[in-house]
């Protein structure tokens, strides 16, 4: 028989309120030299919004983050659909906070993609040997011999 969860669903979303609003007001610090004017060289900090993540909020509430994703995943037999539903909301609002964060420059794009699961794809299709045709602002050119 499944064990039974920590938590309720109200109980859940409750927590994540105070995840939410205590996650607002921590940062990091990031570090950059001044440019340009009298204070060329000179070092200044720049508070940097820690995004939610999913590890963080299962260390806030007392849970392993596999446990998070077991519930995502619906691997216990007493899952809750309603907790299902709340869990899936969590993970694609912190999925949207990251790639926000990551449009904006913020965090690093290019470790948001990796993490998940962009990629980057290009298509090159040969139409014929002898032929090189270029799609440009929905125009095509010919560039064959």
């Amino acid at each position: 028989m499944a064990r039974p969860f920590k938590y309720t669903v109200q109980e859940l979303k409750d927590l994540y309120k105070k995840y939410r609003a205590k996650r607002a007001k921590e940062y990091d610090m990031r570090y950059e030299a001044i440019k340009s004017g009298e204070k060329a060289g000179n070092i200044i900090k720049i508070k940097m919004p820690k995004v939610p993540t999913i590890l963080s909020f299962c260390h806030f509430i007392g849970i392993t983050e596999k446990t998070f994703f077991n519930w995502i995943n619906a691997e216990s037999e007493n899952i809750d659909k309603e907790l299902l539903q709340f869990i899936t909301y969590v993970q694609e609002e912190m999925k949207d906070d990251r790639l926000s964060a990551a449009l904006n420059n913020t965090i690093n794009p290019q470790l948001i993609s990796r993490l998940d699961g962009y990629k980057e794809v290009q298509q090159v299709e040969q139409t014929a040997p002898d032929q090189i045709i270029i799609n440009v602002n929905g125009s095509k050119v010919d560039l064959s011999d």
